[in-house]
């Protein structure tokens, strides 16, 4: 979390990271460490805003933070004053500067977010089960994050001399779905992904942990083993679905050219499944708007 930056980072947008783990690794306890070191690097202008899915869930980072400052002597001195706010959702720091905005406060994704100010946003596993079953439900979601842009802190500058770049983004949890939040955000909003798997996996599949961006296929991407239908898959791909079945799409490479494959999926019934191929072609050509116009 605290060391290093991607690359093509510009301190005027800041970071925008996320880490992908298993259930059960500690994403919650790291992120209240974290937010304690940078704490103890800026006391007075670091202002962190924790997010996670629920107002119990965020209420609940509070109190950890709060347990290692008050446990670990090394950071004794960051401990909150009796005239300064420290309640069960937010803290001030000793020598926090005077702001609206406490140095560390935490909150729900659907709670009041809006007017909130922060150097550094944590969203903590703020995608669950109960808000990423659907797709109605994801993009309810997503439209909640875009918030974060209005939340975060602007670059300071004075006389064109950067003196703090602008607020980073950083979100930990684990998918829920192959339409994840997480893999959008890398996918149509430039993020960059760490992933920690709950096993280390075999060297042909390491792609499957990689998230391609939308705005172009990598030479890298293209460098992948021959599929079953034999062409060379980008790694490129996704599907919707149904009960009644599934539409998926592979991107790959051949000859210079980017092809789509589209296919429809049905799903098993009395032991047999039927794959129909409704387009394979070059990539550019594929403009179909419904399944008649793609068959």
């Amino acid at each position: 979390m605290q060391h290093g930056y991607p690359d093509g980072y510009d301190p005027k947008i800041g970071r925008a990271d996320i880490v992908r783990a298993f259930r059960g690794v500690g994403k919650s306890y790291i992120a209240a460490a974290y937010s304690l070191w940078c704490l103890y690097r800026d006391s007075k202008n670091e202002k962190i805003l924790v997010v996670s899915a629920s107002s119990v869930k965020a209420k609940e980072f509070v109190p950890q933070a709060k347990g290692i400052l008050m446990t670990f002597d090394l950071l004794r001195f960051l401990r909150p004053k009796e005239d300064q706010r420290n309640s069960f959702d937010r803290f001030d720091v000793r020598q926090a500067s005077l702001s609206q905005s406490p140095s560390l406060k935490a909150a729900g994704i659907t709670g009041q977010i809006t007017g909130s100010r922060a150097t550094r946003i944590i969203a903590d596993d703020i995608e669950i089960e109960g808000n990423a079953r659907t797709e109605a439900a994801r993009e309810t979601l997503m439209r909640a994050v875009s918030e974060f842009e209005a939340i975060k802190v602007p670059a300071n500058y004075e006389r064109d001399e950067l003196i703090r770049p602008a607020a980073d983004v950083l979100f930990l949890g684990t998918p829920q779905t192959e339409e994840s939040i997480y893999n959008r955000l890398v996918r149509e909003r430039n993020y960059s992904s760490f992933c920690v798997p709950a096993r280390y996996p075999k060297i042909d599949k390491l792609d499957v942990y990689k998230i391609q961006r939308d705005d172009a296929i990598t030479s890298s991407a293209r460098k992948t083993k021959a599929t079953a239908r034999g062409h060379k898959s980008t790694g490129i791909s996704g599907w919707a679905g149904s009960y009644e079945g599934v539409i998926a799409y592979d991107i790959y490479h051949a000859d210079g050219v980017d092809y789509v494959c589209v296919e429809q999926r049905t799903h098993p019934s009395d032991g047999f499944a039927t794959v129909d191929v409704l387009y394979n072609g070059p990539l550019g050509v594929f403009k179909a708007r419904s399944l008649r116009e793609a068959s």
